[in-house]
């Protein structure tokens, strides 16, 4: 009986991935799929589907399955019609950006834009906050702070308005990266502290380990900038990362497990701890290289190359940032291509070798640059 076994199917893909046992949910949500293939049903369900394996795919690091879900749930949602279409579109072109992300950031622009003016067509409150967040998540890559802030004190006004503590967690959390990467720790931290505060009480394992990862960063034990002054904080950041690194494990994310081995190894280089640095940046290099995330690979290479330059192993430390620099312009991230740039000119400068870093800089900072940002 094809239509039970969708809808137990089904059932079973839903509870198994509110438990994180991410590949049984997989197979549930594959069987639910081939058994929809079978009966009349609706579009919409299949599309359900499709998002709902697509979001386990991107958990597990399975970036063309995840985008092959986004895609087919987008064009089914493109045969409907009414309301629901128009969600179900933009709720996959969201999906598509957050995957892009990961990638290429022109293309996760060009899916977070188009999901932008869906909600903008849409009307609903929390659908627009929602793609504000995105948007200005993208702007903060993209080192615009001021665009970035700007799209998520907007989308927490709506947040606040509508009562959506969930919105309101998820948008703290993103005020928490966006003052982080501007440099404005005191204020990092205490967005952090309300969204760590918020995830708890509504029990959001996921999100309450990125906002601790965050917020390890934000404490400051992680920065080495001559330029940036650290907090002093009561509670040292390296507790943060451990509780959001036992998250990580139990919830089978590893991307966010590639994204806290870099994290830890950036305190460790504060700390002079080199070899645990060293042996945290490699593996989080191999399981970046595994589900292919390029963020995250730019991230341990260029971390690599400033420990090796800590170090004083110029060529390594060159080897490692030059290769970092092409993977961040393939990123088509700002913040990442003038992260890794100025680590690299600190190479060509230990090596007396002038013009090369006159040469590497010019088409990335001028007199008229802003200080707005840790990379800048």
């Amino acid at each position: 009986d094809d239509g039970r076994a969708l809808h137990y199917f089904t059932l079973a893909a839903q509870n198994a991935q509110s438990m994180f046992a991410n590949e049984e949910a997989c197979a549930h949500y594959t069987r639910a799929i081939e058994a929809a293939g079978k009966v009349s049903t609706d579009a919409e369900p299949i599309i359900k589907l499709y998002l709902g394996r697509g979001e386990l795919y991107q958990t597990l690091g399975d970036f063309a399955g995840a985008l092959a879900d986004y895609e087919a749930a987008l064009r089914l949602a493109g045969s409907m019609d009414g309301g629901a279409s128009e969600f179900h579109a933009w709720r996959a072109l969201t999906n598509m950006g957050r995957l892009w992300a990961s990638r290429d950031y022109s293309r996760a622009y060009d899916c977070f834009s188009n999901a932008l003016e869906l909600a903008h067509q849409m009307g609903d409150p929390k659908v627009l906050a929602e793609s504000l967040n995105w948007m200005g998540n993208w702007y903060n890559n993209q080192e615009d702070p001021l665009a970035a802030v700007e799209h998520h004190h907007r989308a927490l006004a709506i947040f606040e308005q509508t009562g959506d503590q969930r919105g309101q967690a998820v948008t703290l959390d993103l005020l928490g990266i966006t003052t982080l990467l501007g440099s404005d720790l005191i204020s990092s931290v205490e967005y952090y502290d309300r969204a760590v505060k918020l995830f708890r009480e509504l029990d959001d394992q996921s999100h309450l380990g990125s906002s601790l990862t965050g917020r390890g960063h934000a404490r400051g034990d992680s920065f080495n900038s001559l330029t940036t002054v650290a907090p002093v904080m009561p509670v040292s950041s390296q507790r943060d990362f451990e509780e959001a690194i036992r998250i990580a494990w139990e919830t089978g994310s590893l991307a966010d497990e590639a994204w806290l081995a870099w994290s830890m190894s950036r305190m460790y280089i504060v700390y002079g701890r080199y070899g645990q640095a060293l042996e945290l940046i490699h593996r989080g290099l191999d399981i970046a290289t595994h589900i292919g995330h390029r963020e995250w690979i730019v991230g341990s290479r260029s971390t690599l190359g400033a420990l090796y330059l800590e170090l004083l192993a110029p060529e390594r430390a060159q080897r490692e940032l030059e290769a970092a620099l092409n993977l961040a312009k393939e990123l088509r991230s700002q913040f990442w291509i003038h992260w890794v740039a100025g680590a690299l000119a600190g190479v060509y400068c230990l090596a007396a070798d002038w013009a090369q870093a006159e040469m590497l800089l010019e088409p990335v900072y001028s007199a008229g640059t802003p200080m707005d940002g840790e990379a800048r």
